[in-house]
């Protein structure tokens, strides 16, 4: 059971008042505690030893007694530029380094109550805070097929994460925000589902959105999930390997193909397909109304996951892609055997869309 967990406090609450009275939260230039407007908050200043110990504290406090497993580690990016903090650095400096000061006081409050038994999934991030997550999301997108803010914004994202040294990530599937009213939200429900389960984290979002399309939409919707929830969990021997490879080398389980074909000048173009570990090649599908898409296969043999057909690469291939079936291929050497698991995941039959 995951809870939610930011790194401030709320002006009017009980915490916000013990923490003013301590010299606990971050202040502005005349003193009093520098308050951000949304929702009237005070970020808790990690750079005192102190105020990091209360902190930790009370997160340490809802993971012993509600026994919460961990929390969606929402916001950090927007520590104060002109606030004052107890370190006596300048502003702008803790303000690039507040994700990593929040992300260890996490962790450290973590281990203490519950060692290496808990799930944090961060928003912000800076470096070196990686080493103290379990996990990432892509931040609030829109429920749109826009370019820059919609689903199809979700897969430039994964992939400079990860060449960013963030490995553990995934999308909210649906978005976050509202977007424009669709007359084929259905559809990209779907699409952000195909995705959301080839990544590292597979995680429903119900967002900010108004009666938006989710896993309980229809019995359409619930099939759709359950078929993606399986495959998902026949990966999970594949991502804890490749889990490990990135924690020994650094390398990222969501990752741009020239990471792994360097010499095929092709890769470097690519940001709407990429390796999930070295041997799984996933390409989204992410406009609407889209019913296949060019796929570029690189060297080696390359298993159609769906048809079990077999291409060598490095080509360009078109994929028939209805919605619900995501373009997907194994690495024929690696053995990893894709078109069983998606044989078993159907099982019973998905109904269409």
């Amino acid at each position: 059971m995951l809870g939610y967990l930011n790194p401030f406090v709320f002006e009017g609450s009980a915490a916000f008042d013990e923490a003013r009275s301590l010299g606990y939260l971050v202040l502005n230039r005349h003193g009093g505690p520098a308050i951000l407007a949304w929702k009237r908050h005070a970020y808790v200043d990690f750079t005192k030893p102190a105020a990091k110990s209360w902190w930790e504290q009370r997160v340490g406090a809802a993971l012993r007694e509600p026994g919460f497993d961990g929390a969606m580690q929402d916001f950090g990016e927007g520590a104060p530029t002109d606030g004052v903090y107890a370190s006596g650095e300048a502003a702008s400096s803790v303000h690039n380094r507040y994700p990593v000061l929040y992300a260890e006081a996490v962790r450290e409050a973590a281990q203490a109550a519950k060692p290496d038994d808990t799930v944090f999934f961060a928003r912000s991030g800076y470096t070196g805070s990686e080493r103290y997550v379990t996990g990432g999301f892509t931040g609030d997108q829109e429920r749109s097929w826009d370019p820059r803010k919609g689903l199809p914004s979700v897969v430039p994202a994964l992939l400079s994460a990860g060449i960013s040294g963030r490995p553990y990530w995934g999308p909210d599937i649906g978005g976050f925000i509202d977007g424009p009213h669709l007359q084929n939200e259905k559809e990209l429900w779907a699409r952000w589902l195909e995705l959301g389960a080839l990544t590292p984290t597979m995680r429903d979002m119900l967002g900010a959105e108004h009666n938006p399309v989710d896993v309980w939409t229809d019995g359409n919707t619930r099939e759709l999930f359950r078929l993606y929830a399986r495959l998902h969990t026949s990966l999970e021997p594949y991502l804890y390997r490749a889990a490990g490879v990135s924690h020994a080398t650094g390398l990222p389980i969501v990752r741009p193909l020239f990471l792994d074909y360097p010499e095929e000048d092709a890769t470097y173009r690519l940001d709407d397909e990429y390796l999930l570990g070295s041997d799984i090649l996933v390409a989204p599908v992410t406009r609407p109304g889209s019913t296949g898409r060019q796929v570029y296969l690189p060297r080696g043999a390359w298993r159609d996951a769906w048809t079990g057909r077999v291409y060598g690469g490095p080509l360009t291939i078109p994929v028939d892609a209805p919605v619900g079936r995501i373009p997907l291929f194994d690495r024929l050497a690696a053995g990893i055997d894709l078109p069983v698991m998606v044989r078993d995941a159907l099982q019973p039959n998905t109904p269409g869309l």
